[in-house]
């Protein structure tokens, strides 16, 4: 399974994201965070939250998919993420 090693929030609610696989890209989050009102030093404040499983979290107990942003990169579906997860524990 694809765990994020890296987060690094950047400018207009960009986030840096680095799966230990290699992968990385960037997530823009400008939309969600702002309809939560949400600021950007409130953005600033992202971290790994591994007791969820890994994934990017924020105060307040709001967490985004770690899995979503790692599909996009990757353009698979989560359908032929599981093929090939399947492919290569056998």
């Amino acid at each position: 399974m694809v765990k994020i090693v890296e987060l690094k929030p950047l400018p207009n609610f960009i986030l840096f994201i680095k799966y230990n696989d290699g992968v990385e890209g960037v997530q823009e989050l400008e939309m969600l965070f702002k309809k939560l009102g949400r600021s950007q030093s409130d953005f600033e404040k992202v971290w790994i939250d591994n007791e969820m499983g890994g994934v990017p979290a924020w105060e307040g107990d709001f967490q985004i998919d770690a899995l979503k942003p790692y599909l996009d990169f990757t353009n698979q579906t989560f359908e032929q993420y599981i093929q090939h997860r399947r492919q290569n524990v056998a």
